[in-house]
């Protein structure tokens, strides 16, 4: 009978565009959240546009536009709900683009609308919602960029109508991964990262227009782990150091993907690795890694399709991407 370990892995916060870091990364919101992940991938996918933005009895209105394959979706969404306003006072909006970078170094120009005008025929980057009592400066309350407002809707933590099916979301949320990588320290990690700057040389075209790709941080973070001997037995969970989970997920990842940028391509792994979890005194036969992540990793004809499929690490070396019934055939 073989014994298995399961971890499941999570995002720390919604995938950020380089733009995105650059212009958020003192924020100190960001800076806990990226900084919760030690695991992260850097990748490259389509640009995400908001535009026809308008807000209407309390309600926003926009689309979400993908310019490479010309994909677009309505959202509307009721401002007054949790994780946006609570009723109270006034809300307001500013819409605003990534620019070129200019002598003041900045890169996000904030535009002020009216909420009862309609912005059209313009592609815009990001959305920050204020709030404002009577008698008070206005507060920001939350900052959305595509990205952002996409998961937020699919993990269910903004309500929101959708034209088309919610599911076919997951076709703007594909990610072509580039480097795996691991760290103690995310935030400073991604501001002094020599891989980051290599691909940006390589992977991002020179200043003009903005391109169609983008290069984006995923930040990951483990958020379980669960021990399984045999089909039917209550679950138990291991203990272990986070640490030796974050060594072997990178691993794994790199192993299953083979991201062009990885030069380290471990190659002992798992079957010759010493530290690899599966050669711990708990002596188990198999590893599932899965992604509770509302996204799909590619790399090189291979694909991860996030809440989905798993990476399977077993003792005789092998290493492979399997939907998550595969489980039950090893128990």
């Amino acid at each position: 009978m073989k014994r298995l370990l399961t971890v499941e892995s999570k995002m720390s916060y919604s995938p950020l565009s380089q733009y995105d870091f650059q212009n958020l990364k003192d924020d100190s919101d960001i800076k806990s959240a990226l900084n919760i992940g030690n695991i992260y991938l850097i990748c490259r996918r389509p640009r995400l546009f908001f535009k026809d933005v308008s807000i209407d009895d309390d309600a926003l209105s926009i689309k979400i536009f993908q310019r490479h394959t010309c994909k677009e979706f309505q959202f509307h969404v009721d401002l007054i709900q949790e994780h946006i306003w609570d009723g109270e006072g006034t809300c307001s909006i500013e819409i605003g683009q990534y620019l070129l970078p200019s002598s003041s170094g900045s890169w996000f120009d904030s535009m002020p609308k009216s909420t009862d005008q309609k912005q059209d025929c313009q592609e815009y980057d990001g959305i920050k919602v204020y709030k404002a009592c009577s008698g008070q400066n206005k507060k920001f309350v939350l900052w959305l960029n595509p990205e952002k407002l996409i998961h937020l809707v699919l993990l269910k933590l903004i309500k929101a109508e959708v034209s088309g099916e919610t599911k076919d979301l997951f076709s703007l949320l594909n990610y072509d991964v580039l480097y795996v990588g691991r760290t103690n320290d995310m935030h400073r990690r991604q501001t002094h990262h020599e891989h980051v700057q290599e691909i940006l040389s390589l992977e991002h075209p020179q200043w003009g227009d903005l391109p169609a790709h983008e290069i984006c941080l995923i930040s990951l973070f483990v958020s379980g782990a669960d021990e399984i001997a045999h089909l039917g037995e209550e679950t138990k969970t291991p203990v272990y150091g986070k640490t030796d989970y974050y060594y072997d997920l990178e691993k794994a990842l790199v192993r299953a993907l083979d991201p062009s940028y990885n030069r380290d391509k471990f190659p002992k792994y798992p079957r010759d690795d010493k530290d690899c979890i599966l050669h711990s005194k708990l002596n188990y036969d198999v590893l599932y890694y899965s992604f509770n992540i509302p996204i799909v990793l590619n790399c090189k004809g291979k694909q991860i399709r996030g809440m989905n499929d798993m990476i399977r690490v077993s003792k005789d070396g092998c290493v492979n991407i399997v939907d998550s019934f595969n489980m039950d055939r090893d128990l």
